[in-house]
């Protein structure tokens, strides 16, 4: 995969043969996992069923300016390790045709997540040598 499209997330309209065709949820004996099931076909011709899991939510940015994401949210994509956050922009191809383009990032610390402010300042020494 070539690195500059590293960490973006592309959404197109769905293709003609594919529909969602049920949604539910998969139960374990400690998880609950929403999934959907959608209706699609092989490249051979073959009729299909594929299942997908939910990985998270997006969110209207209400209020929102240009540069700014129409969706954002967190998610927990396989292969991107912990939770990051997904932001998506809408956008228009060179062909007119309409998608969302997106950033997935990792989540800005917490202030509890950095350093104590104390303990880094206790390793400052503050007289001038001259």
């Amino acid at each position: 995969m070539a690195q500059e499209y590293a960490n973006t997330v592309s959404f197109f309209p769905p293709l003609a043969e594919g529909a969602i065709v049920g949604e539910g949820k998969a139960l374990s004996d400690h998880e609950e996992v929403r999934v959907i099931l959608v209706k699609a076909q092989t490249k051979g011709g073959k009729t299909i069923r594929r299942v997908y899991q939910e990985v998270g939510a997006l969110w209207e940015n209400e209020g929102r300016t240009e540069k700014q994401p129409l969706l954002s949210g967190s998610v927990a994509i396989p292969g991107f390790g912990a939770r990051t956050n997904m932001a998506v922009w809408d956008r228009t191809g060179n062909s007119g045709k309409k998608f969302l383009s997106g950033q997935i990032s990792e989540p800005m610390k917490k202030e509890a997540d950095l350093p104590d402010r104390g303990a880094i300042e206790e390793g400052l020494n503050d007289e001038i040598p001259f």
